[in-house]
């Protein structure tokens, strides 16, 4: 349990926030092989090159995490409005 929370402090984020694909994931807790696939689908934050490295804004990452706790929550919304339309749909004969 010691190295799993050791790993978990050691993301670098340098001091304006930017943080390298690597870290990203760390310290959204995800592979950086699900954070590109949310990237590449349009799903992610923003990604910002400098010469030739990549880097996603700690901020962006902010952000990005509570769109998709309001997503999940409206997802959540529509299932249950859903749900009641379907008990409403009686038939009567």
């Amino acid at each position: 349990m010691n190295d799993y929370m050791n790993e978990l402090e050691k993301v670098d984020i340098l001091e304006d926030g930017r943080m390298s694909i690597r870290n990203a994931a760390k310290y959204i807790g995800c592979s950086r092989q699900h954070l590109m696939k949310c990237i590449n689908l349009g799903l992610g934050p923003a990604l910002y090159r400098v010469v030739n490295t990549l880097y996603i804004k700690k901020q962006d990452i902010d952000q990005w995490i509570e769109l998709q706790k309001v997503q999940s929550t409206l997802f959540t919304g529509r299932r249950e409005i859903q749900k009641r339309r379907n008990e409403d749909e009686t038939i009567i004969i």
